[in-house]
């Protein structure tokens, strides 16, 4: 009796289950049916741009007239790709990018060679979880050896204030002090190899900096962050 009885729990428990699976497939052909029909949920947002992303891209875009290409809203995963030596672990590497972008990617317009990104920071920023993944962002990019420029989301955006980040000299003096972090040190204005010395005196006295190793022919330095 105790036997028939089981058995019968599993009959009607593989029952159940078997109603359930034709129940959920029956489902999802419904929705199948329904989004394969013209109405599909989905709209037209007027841009990709939120406003203080469309005030900036409009400001940089007159502003930066070099003979590059600015893409916005790039994924990570465009971007970088997971190095070797990661082997059981590369899915786990790849979700970490695979949902995160960059407001704004400047390429090489000859090769689409990614030269430097920009973050647009807003109040947002402020919070503890968003600086995390800041934070991510920003190691991930300095791996790669990548840079990336963060700047304060602003009302507006005058050539003056562009001129702080954008300059070529500027640019090119932040990729030379991302290369230094990376012990890839080469001099900014002509590419010779750097030499780590100390500031005797001055505003950078007693601190490390890299100079070319081609001084006094060259005067190319890279100045490292004063210390505190």
């Amino acid at each position: 009796m105790g036997t028939v009885y089981a058995f019968s729990i599993v009959v009607g428990v593989l029952l159940i289950y078997i109603v359930w699976i034709k129940a959920k497939q029956k489902l999802g052909k419904d929705i199948w049916k329904t989004t394969a029909s013209k109405n599909l949920p989905y709209k037209l947002k007027e841009s990709i741009l939120s406003k203080s992303e469309t005030v900036f891209f409009k400001s940089f875009s007159e502003y930066y007239k070099k003979d590059h290409i600015i893409f916005t809203k790039v994924s990570l995963k465009d971007i970088f790709y997971i190095g070797p030596g990661t082997e059981g672990n590369y899915m786990k590497h790849f979700s970490r990018i695979s949902q995160k972008h960059v407001d704004f990617l400047i390429c090489s317009k000859d090769t689409c060679k990614p030269i430097f990104a920009i973050e647009l920071d807003d109040i947002s920023h402020n919070s503890k979880k968003v600086r995390e993944k800041d934070e991510f962002k920003n190691n991930t990019f300095e791996t790669a050896g990548l840079l990336l420029i963060r700047i304060k989301a602003k009302k507006e955006y005058t050539k003056k204030y562009l001129d702080e980040y954008f300059t070529t000299k500027k640019i090119k003096e932040k990729q030379a002090q991302l290369a230094a972090a990376r012990n890839e040190n080469t001099c900014p204005n002509c590419g010779a190899k750097m030499i780590l010395q100390k500031a005797i005196e001055g505003l950078h006295g007693g601190n490390p900096f890299y100079r070319c190793l081609k001084y006094p022919d060259c005067d190319g330095v890279i100045l490292l962050p004063i210390k505190a």
